[in-house]
């Protein structure tokens, strides 16, 4: 009997996992469609596949280590843990017009009875476990959170909260074709950090009209092998002006026009040049180059940020 209860529950508890490793693409899915389509462009930074790189992980600690007390704090207000958020979802309009979203395995019943909650004004949004008004003083502001489920917390400014809240409860995303693909593909990305562009504004688009040639965009950072890759993903209107880009950064390259880009730090611009790589497929051009991580712990090391 004893054996049988063990294979039983041993069957249980792989079936379990099974079913939540099948899971969560479909779950994060769904979330990436349900940001609002106003978004010009979306990042995602994913602190669980950072957290299994031992230089990633790095980069992290150090950062928890220099915010410790801002960290503690937004713990000890919201109920919130950054141990246990997986990905940083970040969804912006304009300048003052975000949307944040965390995906994690949160605990509700700390988030429900933390401060924040019990002093904020609860509103009603179904298909939400808490939706509150969040009142900043200091800057005269008013923004929204809301806690979808124990995986989904999104807060921001009230307008792009509550569309969020409406798309992720009817599962019809507002996003045309193109930029449905995009976001599927950002939250299908095994890399720590994305960004993934949609749309200009209309106006940056009439001050340069070669702008209008590009459909979208995305980035891809990871780090893999002391090495800090990047891969950028552009999409142009057909696949002449896909060329077209690729020759324009490839004579820039060969001119030594990139003399001109400043920076702070000339050697990693020099090392992402040197490692440079074009090509297209179709209307896509593909842009990839990679630094070796001590160039990225220096530049850290710069900014204040000290790494074990």
């Amino acid at each position: 009997m004893k054996i049988r209860t063990f294979l039983i529950a041993a069957a249980v508890t792989i079936a379990t996992f099974i079913s939540s490793q099948a899971e969560e693409p479909a779950v994060r899915k769904k979330l990436s469609e349900s940001i609002p389509p106003e978004a010009m462009f979306c990042v995602r930074m994913d602190l669980k596949a950072a957290r299994k790189s031992e230089e990633a992980k790095a980069i992290i600690d150090a950062a928890e280590k220099k915010f410790k007390e801002h960290i503690d704090k937004i713990r000890e207000f919201s109920g919130l843990s950054l141990d246990a958020v997986d990905c940083i979802w970040l969804g912006v309009v304009r300048d003052k017009e975000v949307i944040i979203i965390l995906e994690g395995d949160f605990e509700s019943d700390d988030i429900l009875n933390s401060p924040i909650v019990g002093k904020s004004t609860r509103l009603a949004r179904p298909g939400t476990l808490v939706t509150i008004e969040m009142k900043d003083e200091q800057k005269n502001e008013i923004n929204q959170g809301t806690l979808i489920n124990d995986n989904i917390v999104a807060f921001g400014r009230p307008e792009l909260v509550d569309k969020f809240i409406s798309i992720y409860a009817s599962g019809k995303p507002g996003w045309d074709k193109e930029s449905l693909a995009v976001m599927d593909n950002l939250a299908a990305s095994d890399a720590m950090f994305n960004i993934a562009l949609l749309h200009l504004p209309e106006q940056q688009v009439k001050e340069k009209p070669f702008l209008a040639n590009l459909v979208n965009g995305r980035l891809e950072v990871n780090i893999v092998e002391k090495k800090v890759s990047a891969t950028a993903k552009i999409t142009m209107q057909n696949e002449e002006k896909a060329k077209a880009l690729r020759d324009l950064v490839s004579g820039i390259v060969v001119l030594g026009i990139t003399s001109e880009i400043k920076g702070d730090q000339p050697e990693i611009k020099k090392a992402i040049i040197d490692g440079l790589k074009l090509a297209t497929d179709g209307k896509t051009t593909t842009l990839s180059s990679g630094i070796d991580i001590g160039l990225l712990r220096n530049l850290l090391k710069a900014k204040g940020l000290e790494l074990n």
